[in-house]
């Protein structure tokens, strides 16, 4: 096909899905939309479309795995001129980092591992952290017949996972109790993430804010 009509027909051919193909194994990305969070300083955060029952998967979550965290760290640059005007930037101290990419946020891991899970499904970087009887979904590993998800892979080591180039982890959100149109939808990050956000609002600095507006 690609040789005769070109990729975009071999692409068209390849990604094209008969309904009853989609009702068999595909998964909804709409159940979940984009909106200001109902939690003061969230930001945005993601809101159900439709109602979802119980135990109804809400969002698949593809990840892709960072074998070494420390690609996520950011040092202190000095410059450096040669003779000639040329100019190199080099990192004044790399035995400590002076901060983390903004991406970090946004990613699973555990503090005994170097691994990092990093999610790109549609708006499920939005779900944002409640505890108690406000949570309303959880996470947990995606079913293979509807994602990108292979079990295979969990029994692997990190090192065997960085030299793997393609996606082969998956999470999914799935609601722990009804979830009504228009319900934020919120996951318990954990006590860890919790007492962290305790100490960030109480060491946070307005005069240290720089606005990107």
């Amino acid at each position: 096909i690609a040789m005769e009509h070109g990729i975009k027909e071999l692409r068209l051919k390849q990604t094209t899905r008969t309904v009853e193909w989609l009702q068999k194994h595909g998964t909804c990305i709409d159940n979940i939309r984009a909106g200001p969070s109902i939690i003061q300083y969230a930001g945005r955060g993601a809101f159900a479309t439709r109602r979802l029952a119980l135990n109804e998967v809400v969002a698949p979550v593809p990840l892709i795995h960072l074998s070494n965290r420390t690609l996520m760290e950011e040092y202190e640059i000095a410059t450096i001129r040669d003779n000639k005007g040329n100019v190199q930037y080099k990192a004044q101290d790399k035995t400590r980092a002076r901060s983390y990419q903004l991406m970090m946020n946004y990613c699973f891991g555990h503090p005994e591992s170097s691994l990092l899970l990093s999610p790109y499904g549609y708006t499920t970087s939005l779900v944002n952290h409640a505890s108690g009887n406000k949570t309303n979904v959880k996470l947990r590993w995606a079913d293979p017949q509807y994602s990108n998800h292979h079990p295979e892979w969990l029994l692997k080591t990190v090192g065997q996972l960085n030299e793997k180039y393609s996606a082969v982890l998956a999470f999914e959100f799935v609601a722990i109790r009804d979830i009504e149109e228009g319900d934020e939808i919120l996951m318990d990050y954990g006590p860890e993430w919790e007492k962290a956000w305790q100490e960030h609002v109480q060491s946070w600095n307005a005069d240290n804010f720089i606005s990107v507006e």
